[in-house]
């Protein structure tokens, strides 16, 4: 990459300094930053990474890129109803869990961060739609979650993370960042489309480094401290979610392989 995202939230803070935020302002990301620390404290990326230095990098990514400050906090704060924990062990929005993220960011940049995992992204179908859809067939909300999501790209394989998780396969990875960069090119976000493609060339370099095995996994990962106790529903939730992630994950292993071409 160009300009290499911030990890730590001194970093960002740094960094907004220089873009010539103040001082309020700096104080409003640092409660929503305070409030990722708590609801992700223990998390991480399938590659080892702590899942709060991918909030952070993508609210640099998006500040970078020309967001303003909603929008910086809301990258903040972007996948915290899909993987936060708020300490009832359940995934997605609910009423006590939006009216706790409100008190700290405000209903406006609440809502962005509501409607962020509507956008499935996962789904290279609406991938490939989105990358033949013109700007003007896009409403607002739709061209906000787009760029944070492709903010949320930039960040995620930035220092080569993508050789360290299984997550998606280098091919697929460079078909997904090549529709990336047609999207970006569709919004006119020039920036963005410039760090996707310094990715893609990245990803399609013949002398990557072989990486070690340890840390290829997919997903998010848990790590609590040792005196972390949990209850018996919560521990129990989360090794349900473990087993249905491996089951797809080994699904779409038996997919891939099926689909793949056979040799005459």
């Amino acid at each position: 990459m160009s300009c290499k995202p911030a990890q730590t939230n001194i970093q960002l803070y740094n960094q907004l300094l220089l873009q010539g935020y103040n001082k309020n302002d700096l104080s409003s990301v640092r409660s929503a930053y305070e409030l990722s620390v708590k609801i992700f404290t223990g998390f991480y990326r399938g590659n080892g990474k702590p899942f709060i230095s991918h909030l952070v990098g993508t609210a640099s990514v998006i500040a970078t890129t020309g967001g303003g400050l909603n929008e910086i906090i809301a990258g903040l704060l972007h996948s915290a109803y899909s993987l936060g924990e708020f300490g009832d062990g359940s995934r997605g929005a609910n009423p006590k869990k939006r009216r706790m993220v409100r008190e700290v960011v405000g209903e406006e940049i609440e809502q962005v961060i509501y409607n962020f995992p509507s956008l499935d992204w996962n789904n290279d179908d609406i991938i490939e739609r989105l990358a033949h859809t013109p700007a003007s067939e896009l409403s607002g909300r739709e061209q906000l979650l787009i760029w944070m999501r492709l903010a949320h790209e930039v960040e995620e394989q930035s220092d080569r993370a993508f050789i360290y998780s299984e997550k998606v396969s280098l091919k697929r990875l460079a078909f997904r960042l090549e529709l990336a960069i047609r999207i970006a090119e569709n919004l006119g976000l020039d920036e963005l489309g410039r760090e996707l493609d310094s990715l893609l060339k990245d990803v399609k370099s013949t002398d990557l480094p072989q990486a070690f095995d340890s840390l290829e996994q997919g997903g998010i990962i848990f790590i609590p401290p040792a005196t972390h106790q949990e209850k018996f529903l919560l521990t129990a939730k989360r090794a349900g979610r473990s087993i249905r992630r491996k089951v797809r994950r080994q699904l779409n292993r038996i997919r891939l392989t099926l689909q793949a071409p056979t040799s005459p």
